[in-house]
């Protein structure tokens, strides 16, 4: 698959691969989420009764776009920035300039292809018709949900007015946008995502998940800054199927919780004053 093409995480150690592939980094990211979201977690427990989703459902949903948090990682001006040595990866076009940020570059790409994606199967929205208020208010929900996983740098993004091929490239190598296509439909496979469509075209919802957003937000940075741990996530540059690599971030991203203190709910600290 072209989804192989690209990395995801290139900071050569002494030894070992000279960069994570892209896959590879928003899986690891992903199962982190999938974690932090158990459904006997509190924080599952209350997101869950909030948006009235059950805990299962909620989990699936919400670490699938999770793992969409760095689709602007496929834009070409992205992967120019470095050039790992010892893997075949796209090659870097030299008039793509990587001018923004690729958190920004993700809220674009999907701005600009999250309908064709509907309609061509890619996202297994279920088989129905949509009329014009519906599709509105699926576009704005979404929006509000995606806007978390795409400011997983701790800010919110706006595609704004900017154009796809300023930064998406395509040539005899690859197609970005094509690359990140297939990825998306593979991974959806993978996490099999239910949607909930009939909250996902209620205004009344969309307003419950926003009261919630920052809280998601939190879940959504945590999970990055963890799933980005080299010391629990070992670069890796072979292909391998996705979902025979799903189980291997699942038992890194334990690992990292259980270290770093995560993997049970803290406890509060008792108040000790202001000193």
């Amino acid at each position: 698959m072209s989804y192989y093409l690209y990395w995801g995480k290139a900071k050569p150690a002494d030894e070992g691969d000279s960069c994570h592939l892209l896959p590879y980094h928003s899986l690891d990211v992903a199962a982190v989420g999938w974690h932090l979201l158990a459904p006997e977690r509190p924080l599952t427990q209350r997101l869950s009764r909030q948006l009235d989703i059950p805990p299962d459902a909620l989990r699936r949903f919400l670490v699938f776009l999770l793992g969409l948090h760095d689709l602007g990682k496929f834009a070409r001006a992205f992967q120019g920035v470095a050039r790992p040595e010892g893997v075949e990866l796209a090659p870097p076009i030299e008039r793509l300039a990587y001018t923004e940020r690729h958190d920004r570059l993700g809220a674009l790409l999907w701005q600009a292809r999250w309908i064709d994606w509907l309609q061509d199967g890619t996202l297994r929205w279920p088989d129905r018709g949509l009329d014009r208020n519906a599709r509105r208010q699926l576009s704005e929900t979404l929006r509000v949900i995606l806007a978390p996983m795409f400011g997983h740098h701790g800010q919110p993004v706006e595609a704004g007015r900017l154009e796809p091929t300023e930064f998406f490239g395509h040539d005899d190598s690859a197609s970005d946008i094509e690359a990140a296509r297939k990825f998306i439909a593979a991974w959806a496979i993978l996490i099999d995502i239910d949607w909930q469509c009939d909250k996902l075209v209620s205004q009344e919802w969309r307003e419950a998940f926003l009261a919630l957003s920052w809280t998601v937000a939190g879940w959504v940075t945590l999970s990055d800054w963890l799933g980005s741990n080299r010391d629990h996530f070992t670069y890796c540059q072979d292909p391998m199927p996705l979902a025979d690599y799903w189980p291997i971030a699942l038992e890194r991203a334990e690992l990292a919780l259980q270290e770093s203190g995560f993997a049970h709910p803290p406890e509060p600290v008792p108040y000790a004053g202001l000193a």
